[in-house]
Parts: C-alpha cells; sequence; structure tokens
C-alpha cells in the first residue's frame, strides 16, 4: 500500500475490528485494515505495514489484545499523519493508556472502552481523552451507544474494570445459585423470586453468564485479578480474590475430560456443575 490518504484505518481483525470494519464500510466510508494474520483481513483492503496505514489515515483504530497494544504503538506512533487520531479499543490497564498517551500526544490519542459484547444491539463504549467528542460523535455514527468516559486518557479503561469488579463477581453468585438449584432438584421458583425482586429477566441472565464461563472463566478471572490491581479498594480484595479463586476453579472444572462441550447449553453445565467438586471429586 502506498501512502494514499484514507479516512479509517483498522488494525487487529478479530471479533471488534471485522465489526468496526463493517460497519465503517456499511455507511459509505472507506477502510483500510491490517492484520499480524492477513487472511484474517479478507473482504477488506488491507495495507501491507504498519507505519504505511498509519501515514495514509486520519483515524487509526487500534483493536488487538492488550499484550500486543504496547508494540503497535511504538511502531506507529511516529508514523502518524498530522492531525491523525489513534483511537485505543484494547483491554489495557488505565496506566497504560496514559503511558500510550504520551508516546502518540495527548491530543491524538483516544481511549476506547467497550462496556459490554461487540453483537449487543446497539454496544455500549467509553471514550476517553481530549478528542473524546469527535470519536463519541463517529461511533454513534457508526451505531454505538457511545458516551464520554472522561477528559483523560484511562478514564475509559477504569470504566471498564469497575464493570468488571461488580460482573465478575455477579457470575460466579449466578453460577453457584444454578448449580445449587439443580443440585437439590429444586424448582424454579427461587429464580423467580430473585427476578421478581431485582425486577429483571434473572434466569436468562444466569444462564447466559454460565455460558460464557463455560469459554472465558480462566480469562475473567485474569480481567478481575487486573482489577484488584489497578483500582479496586484494598479492603475489598479479599472478596474480590474469593471470586477470582472460584473462576479459576470453574476453568479448571471446564477443562476435565468428561465436562459438557462448549455448546452444550446452559441446562446440561449446570447439571454437570451441580455434582462436580472443584478438588476433582463428585457431589
Amino acid at each position: 500500500m502506498t501512502h494514499e490518504r484514507v479516512a479509517y484505518g483498522m488494525v487487529g481483525m478479530g471479533p471488534v475490528g471485522v465489526s468496526l470494519a463493517s460497519r465503517i464500510r456499511a455507511t459509505g466510508r472507506d477502510v483500510i485494515t491490517y492484520d499480524v494474520e492477513p487472511a484474517r483481513c479478507e473482504g477488506f483492503p488491507a495495507a501491507g505495514g504498519l507505519k504505511d496505514l498509519a501515514a495514509s489515515c486520519d483515524w487509526l483504530q487500534v483493536a488487538v489484545p492488550s499484550s500486543a497494544t504496547g508494540a503497535v504503538v511504538s511502531e506507529v506512533a511516529g508514523a502518524l499523519r498530522p492531525g491523525a487520531l489513534l483511537i485505543d479499543w484494547s483491554s489495557s490497564a488505565p496506566a497504560r493508556k496514559v503511558a500510550f498517551a504520551e508516546q502518540v500526544g495527548a491530543a491524538r490519542f483516544v481511549d476506547v472502552a467497550l462496556l459490554d459484547s461487540i453483537t449487543a444491539d446497539p454496544p455500549l463504549v467509553g471514550a476517553a481523552g481530549l478528542q473524546a467528542e469527535a470519536v463519541v460523535e463517529l461511533l454513534s455514527d457508526l451505531g454505538f451507544d457511545a458516551r464520554l468516559a472522561g477528559e483523560e486518557p484511562g478514564h475509559a479503561a477504569t470504566a471498564k474494570m469497575i464493570r468488571s469488579l461488580f460482573m465478575k463477581p455477579l457470575e460466579v453468585i449466578a453460577i453457584e445459585a444454578l448449580r445449587t438449584e439443580r443440585a437439590h432438584r429444586a424448582t424454579s421458583v427461587a429464580m423467580d423470586s430473585i427476578e421478581r425482586t431485582l425486577r429483571q429477566p434473572f434466569g436468562e441472565i444466569a444462564t447466559m453468564l454460565l455460558e460464557t464461563n463455560r469459554l472465558h472463566a480462566a480469562r475473567r478471572a485474569d480481567e478481575l485479578d487486573q482489577v484488584m490491581a489497578e483500582i479496586a479498594l484494598a479492603d475489598f480484595h479479599p472478596f474480590l480474590n474469593a471470586a477470582s479463586g472460584r473462576l479459576r476453579e470453574l476453568d479448571a472444572v471446564w477443562a476435565r475430560p468428561e465436562a459438557p462441550p462448549k455448546e452444550a447449553g446452559a441446562e446440561a453445565l449446570a447439571a454437570f456443575l451441580a455434582q462436580s467438586q472443584p478438588n476433582g471429586g463428585v457431589s
């Protein structure tokens, strides 16, 4: 690819990157993509390298794993065209977002956090930084529920961690409620009562959390550990440590040869957990 000017660049063509690139194209805009695995860019124009892409676009969106974000930022920081923005969708910690902003330039870096699933309708995102309002406007036009998360880089990442501080322990509690219900062969009246109290369809929420836990238990534990390291108040750590430990125990249970497959569905998953013990035994 040459340095011909384009408006939108997309680095990282995982689920978030593909969704973003598709949304950009659906509005009639041109988007150039890049991924370390070129096959992921199939169906979209692809750049030959990161620096070429950075030198060509006005809005460079980066949606790569947090472990890879630092290398991407380092490579493109000096290559960004004048006035271009780097929009970081990674799950990097707030302090790292601040460091990225210093490396790129505070006026050119926007911290974005995806606060629910990319498949939500619409997905909720927060943006923070000096140019966050412009990014909120762009993402709203792309079909996101985009909101300001703060004036400084790191504020969106902090919002995502606060969400995790609530959602990860809730996932553990919801799974234990389903597991205990199955273990005692209780009717759904307990779940009905919870729903009446919360005024929310808790049964649906609990089964969704169980099914996603089957896929991501270890990652959720890592995220909760990061929340403790970055933002959680010290006197809350014992509770969060217990939740993180339980997530790792669940990950070990799912790794057993006899565990139901990932696509088994909540009923089969809950039934399996009802007779399983973290230490390998059966209740």
